[in-house]
């Protein structure tokens, strides 16, 4: 199978103000929150109203035990390395003594690990009795913008919160997250009647604790006889026997038990004919050497064929469409053993057999009797 691949577009953008829906929503997309409230009363980015000015995303009661951490799960991003997320933040604090409090954003990699860390905001530095204005990254009143980008590779985001003993409710709004990934089409040449798998290229090849599984049709018309393979089904077998053409496949990505749908991934595959060919063989006399003559030879030139008159295995190869070949003195017969292409591809098994060969018989002369 030879393999290639052409662009096409499956980045992931995601815009989220807060300004409708709930959490129950936002969970039946696949996110996740632990020690959440969304409050659309005074949006994070609206002046005015209360001390605090409101909040899209409140968390006013997950903050009440000693170094407790509430957060926000987001779903499967998959990032080309020039993505970027962003975001505005803030915390309200009614009690400025003997706190400590930060937000970390984290990527989550396929198998549950943190792969990196990109965001780091201290609102207030841990006990420093009588100290007010201990803010590294400034009044922790003040919206704050965060914007920073992520390497290449397939992540949840997770934005996490922490405190120390500080009462405070912090507050998130107008998130981005702009992949700025383009998926490749991948493309495929194969050739027909043979049995190929087919792989995503990047279909994840880990399991716990996502399990990721793949679900594979065609688009259009199928191209052949379809089953899944291997672990997960990353894999799609196709036995190619409908003929040739271009035919697309389609996988579709699930994780967390198939509650959560991923990406989609699609595989162009071009099938090209077997070379077909007819063989004649030019009768001779007896003791003399036969020729075989190709005749209608089906594929992409040029042909290498491979056949044994008795004499070994021998090679010829021709660049159009026909072609003969001078045979050994000896031979009875001649069997094809293969017929390839220039794609590659190979004959059908069943052209591929022994072809006898044909001689004249030597004339005889005998005794003349006289009567």
């Amino acid at each position: 199978m030879l393999f290639s691949t052409g662009v096409a577009t499956y980045g992931q953008t995601l815009e989220e103000d807060y300004n409708n829906g709930s959490i129950n929503q936002r969970e039946g997309d696949c996110w996740i929150f632990d020690d959440f409230e969304i409050n659309q009363n005074n949006p994070i980015n609206t002046a005015g109203g209360e001390k605090k000015q409101g909040a899209t995303v409140d968390m006013a009661n997950a903050f009440d035990v000693l170094g407790s951490s509430s957060n926000m799960l987001s779903p499967f991003f998959y990032f080309d390395g020039t993505g970027a997320i962003s975001f505005k933040h803030k915390a309200d604090e009614d009690e400025w003594y003997y706190v400590s409090s930060a937000l970390n954003v984290y990527l989550i990699g396929v198998n549950g690990n943190t792969s990196s860390n990109p965001f780091d905001h201290v609102y207030k530095q841990l006990f420093i009795p009588f100290v007010q204005s201990n803010r590294p990254n400034g009044d922790p009143r003040v919206t704050s913008n965060a914007n920073f980008s992520v390497p290449a590779g397939y992540y949840r985001v997770l934005w996490e919160w922490t405190d120390w003993a500080s009462w405070t409710e912090f507050f998130i709004d107008d998130i981005s997250i702009d992949t700025a990934s383009t998926y490749f089409v991948e493309a495929a040449t194969v050739c027909e009647g043979e049995i190929v798998q087919h792989t995503p290229t990047d279909a994840v090849t880990d399991g716990a604790p996502y399990n990721f599984e793949y679900t594979w049709s065609w688009v259009g018309t199928a191209g052949g006889t379809l089953t899944t393979q291997t672990t997960n089904d990353r894999t799609a077998q196709v036995d190619w026997n409908v003929g040739p053409g271009t035919y697309r496949l389609k996988s579709v990505e699930t994780y967390d038990n198939g509650n959560c749908n991923g990406r989609t991934f699609y595989i162009d595959v071009t099938v090209s004919d077997q070379p077909a060919f007819a063989i004649e063989m030019d009768t001779v006399c007896q003791g003399a050497q036969t020729t075989m003559f190709f005749d209608g030879l089906a594929g992409k030139a040029p042909f290498i064929i491979t056949y044994n008159d008795g004499s070994g295995s021998q090679v010829f190869t021709t660049t159009v469409d026909s072609g003969n070949v001078l045979l050994s003195v000896d031979a009875t017969s001649v069997s094809i053993t293969d017929v390839v292409d220039d794609n590659g591809c190979h004959a059908d098994p069943t052209l591929l057999i022994a072809y006898p060969i044909y001689y004249h018989p030597k004339p005889s002369t005998g005794l003349i009797y006289h009567q």
